[in-house]
């Protein structure tokens, strides 16, 4: 996954877990932080040719962190639960990553959906401002 994705989709869920309450959005927003780094550590695998080697890397980056006497602040991916999870989630098995032809026939309907809905959104609102003028 790029990371320009990356950092759209955290954005993204940012801004649109706001609707949730605060706790559930704190587990929202975890999971998502999870799921990314176990993105970038498949990406890595794949780019590097060999998982292992990238879970014995993150391993070694953990041991390295928790010698550490102030522990560097910003790495919540190096956590102790994190670390084991992405190692067991990058040496499971391999899912066939999806075509990149997917991804922009997602965007293309997504861009769709987002055209169509701009006329009846634009009446709507201005619906709700002629209401809101009379009633004020």
């Amino acid at each position: 996954m790029r990371a320009g994705a990356i950092r759209f989709a955290r954005l993204a869920a940012r801004v649109l877990s706001r609707l949730h309450l605060p706790a559930l959005r704190r587990a929202l927003l975890a999971e998502l932080a999870v799921a990314s780094e176990q993105a970038c550590d498949a990406e890595a695998g794949h780019r590097v040719g060999d998982r292992l080697v990238v879970a014995e890397a993150i391993l070694a980056v953990e041991r390295l962190l928790a010698a550490a006497v102030p522990p560097p602040a910003g790495l919540a991916s190096f956590d102790g639960n994190s670390v084991a999870g992405r190692v067991r989630a990058l040496l499971a098995v391999e899912l066939p990553a999806p075509p990149q032809r997917a991804y922009r026939v997602a965007a293309a309907l997504a861009c769709l959906f987002a055209v169509a809905c701009v006329d009846p959104l634009h009446h709507l609102t201005e619906h709700l401002l002629a209401l809101a003028s009379r009633l004020l």
